[in-house]
């Protein structure tokens, strides 16, 4: 028996059946359904058990060893089919080998100390080991846990990459990625050390992962969705799964070198022959999937198999949004130069350059370098028509920061480095990063297959299923601050009587802090919502411009799902609808410390206003990176018509420490008004729409 129970224990240790042990048991399988046919009389399933032991006398271990030999081959049956199957595992992701991957049995559970961690999930496959756990308790804000899983051998292995997010009343929800799982492991312990000063210990059993539990992916030998190729970037369709109610499909970006990053967050549109754009909800799980922004999983709707579509890569907040940002690493290269600042430096110094650098197919020269402070030294590169940034390091232990420089009128672009002190020996710099631009657009056309049944036709309208509600309004024991949202209501109120459509126009400047792309300098803003007889917002088009009129960003909203068309994002945004409600006045003027101030005074056109100032001022000056200056405090202003209620104009700024106010963000309303129905076109966005 002891030899037996090895044998079981190494088949079900074992992630892929043995050839050899299959065909010896099909074969004596077989002998034995010869056997069987000797005797044909008719009987019960029970009553032929009975009988096959009757007739067959054996030893228990004979009996017990034929009775697994059956049931060995219904699973390598089983286990042959599952191993050819890939699919999407709904949580996780996809699945290159069903066969091959395990999950969790049933979740588990341990509190310690106030503190509870239950894992929900866990994944076992080729490539990683992936744990989802939900923590609640008094958790500190600074995290010091970490996380291991520790096999029955003994051997112990750290997390490789892990992710939480925090809801508001402190719990939180975590994912860790591991190493692969040796030789097929069934149990593992999974460890958290120092998790608010305490260490918990799961043990997690799993078990094979069964093919109800996927949805089936293409074949194969399917034909490669793939873009084209610029500078060595391109985008492709890896992996799609078909459901009767949804479409399943994971894409990715491939470059042509390694350490290559995308500078941004990408996204993919879809949109038919018509100009349909079809929702493409974001639901890539987070831990299981490359740190390095290049993988996405995408649900959509299900299709007829006739659709003509296609796949546009999107970056939000670029000039030509179908481009793509990249970075490349090249600080291990060791590419740079040596340099003597020298001695006696005062802020204006320069020293001038002539040095080429040759980095892959790009290629910058550096001219010049200038003392900019005290402590920073700014380098100026002419750059090739590729290049659009530049990131320097130095080893020196003085240094502080570096920093990408903003690009020159001349189009030349600079780099900084900020050190405690500017050493007086002679500096060791290195080329770190080089930004660059892959031009686009990186397109893919697709057909896709029919769902496999209960087909349902994507529509562009939505069923009224939400659960009214009002907006809702921050309350606050200011006398100011509530006299003020009383008088916003009352502007609000009438807008509230539908049906009809509320539209509004603005203007926004911004002062733009180093390195921002959005939003712009200046932009208008041009919003319809249509509002139905209850006042709730069912639909809305959400429009910005720059100086030119040219589009930087459009959207639209039907019911609670919402379509980026510029960045290509889409999703729902909970289950309720809103009203509109035109009050500016955050969150923080109702927080304890913030000094809350009001003045009467005549607005630009002349109208009577009440404006509104809430500030916090901070115990320390803080100072954002690249800023020159710190800010000891932070605010808001908002003008209001002290007759009607209309919001008039909004600002944010800082407070510097001669008590100067620094304005980062002024938004001034020209329109607001209750129409019948919005432009044409407006109502042909909301139809470009498919909701899901």
């Amino acid at each position: 028996m002891a030899e037996l129970n090895q044998v079981l224990t190494d088949f079900y240790k074992s992630p892929e059946p043995n050839p050899d042990f299959a065909s010896l048991l099909e074969k004596k399988l077989a002998a034995r359904h010869n056997e069987l046919l000797q005797f044909p009389q008719k009987v019960s399933l029970r009553q032929e058990k009975k009988v096959f032991w009757l007739n067959y006398p054996r030893s228990r271990s004979s009996a017990l060893w034929m009775s697994i030999v059956g049931a060995l081959v219904l699973l390598l049956a089983g286990a042959y089919t599952l191993a050819r199957l890939k699919g999407y595992l709904p949580g996780f992701g996809f699945v290159s080998d069903a066969g091959k991957t395990y999950v969790l049995s049933q979740p588990v559970e341990v509190s310690r100390n106030g503190i509870t961690i239950r894992v929900e999930k866990a994944v076992s496959e080729p490539t990683l080991f992936w744990v989802e756990l939900a923590i609640t308790g008094s958790l500190e804000e600074q995290d010091f846990s970490r996380a291991y899983t520790l096999l029955t051998n003994g051997e112990k292995t750290i997390s490789t990459m892990g992710y939480q997010n925090r809801s508001a009343d402190g719990d939180e929800q975590r994912t860790y990625s591991f190493p692969a799982l040796q030789n097929g492991s069934v149990q593992v312990t999974l460890i958290i050390e120092n998790l608010g000063g305490e260490d918990f210990s799961l043990p997690l059993v799993l078990r094979p992962l069964t093919r109800d539990e996927l949805v089936p992916a293409q074949p194969e030998n399917a034909t490669p969705l793939q873009s084209k190729v610029s500078d060595g970037a391109f985008l492709s369709i890896d992996q799609i799964a078909y459901a009767t109610d949804k479409t399943i499909l994971q894409a990715s970006l491939h470059f042509g070198a390694p350490n290559i990053w995308v500078m941004g967050q990408w996204q993919l549109q879809l949109t038919g022959s018509d100009g349909s754009i079809y929702p493409m909800v974001d639901i890539t799980p987070t831990a299981s999937y490359p740190a390095d922004n290049s993988v996405r999983i995408y649900e959509t709707n299900p299709f007829k198999g006739a659709e003509q579509l296609t796949f546009t890569l999107k970056m939000f907040t670029r000039q030509a949004e179908e481009d793509l940002p990249l970075m490349r690493d090249f600080s291990a290269d060791g590419i740079g130069f040596s340099f003597d600042p020298g001695t006696g430096l005062q802020a204006g110094k320069s020293w001038s350059f002539d040095q080429t650098f040759k980095l892959a197919d790009m290629s910058l020269h550096l001219i010049e370098a200038r003392l900019d402070s005290p402590t920073t030294i700014t380098f100026e590169f002419v750059p090739d028509g590729k290049v659009t940034g530049v990131m320097l390091y130095s080893p020196d232990p003085n240094l502080t920061a570096g920093a990408v420089g903003p690009q020159l009128p001349n189009g030349n672009l600079t780099a900084s480095l900020t050190f405690k002190t500017i050493p007086s020996q002679s500096l060791e710099i290195r080329l770190a990063n080089i930004y660059y631009t892959a031009r686009g657009p990186f397109q893919i056309s697709w057909q896709p297959q029919a769902a496999p049944i209960g087909l349902r036709e994507p529509t562009a309208t939505m069923e009224p299923t939400l659960t009214p509600r009002l907006t809702e309004t921050p309350v606050s024991s200011n006398s100011i601050v509530t006299e003020t949202r009383n008088l916003i209501q009352k502007f609000n109120e009438p807008l509230h009587h539908g049906p009809g459509w509320i539209h509004i126009q603005s203007e926004t400047t911004t002062r733009q802090a180093p390195g921002q792309t959005f939003p712009p300098a200046f932009f208008r803003n041009d919003q319809w919502l249509e509002i139905d007889s209850a006042g709730n917002v069912t639909r809305s088009v959400w429009l910005d411009q720059d100086a030119e009129g040219r589009i930087l960003q459009q959207s639209a909203t039907i019911g609670n799902y919402t379509v980026n068309f510029t960045s290509g994002q889409a999703g729902f945004n909970g289950n309720s609808p809103y009203q509109f409600n035109l009050d500016e006045m955050g969150q923080g003027f109702g927080q304890p410390g913030t000094e809350v101030f009001r003045q009467d005074e005549p607005c630009e056109d002349g109208r009577r206003c009440i404006e509104i100032i809430g500030q916090q001022t901070f115990s320390q000056p803080v100072t954002n990176p690249g800023e020159a200056q710190s800010f000891w405090g932070a605010g808001q202003q908002v003008w209001i018509d002290a007759e009607t209620g209309q919001t008039i104009e909004v600002q944010s700024f800082w407070l510097l420490e001669d008590g100067s106010k620094l304005i980062n963000y002024t938004k001034k309303y020209q329109v607001v008004e209750k129409v019948e129905s919005p432009p044409q076109e407006i109502l042909n966005v909301l139809k470009n729409v498919v909701v899901p």
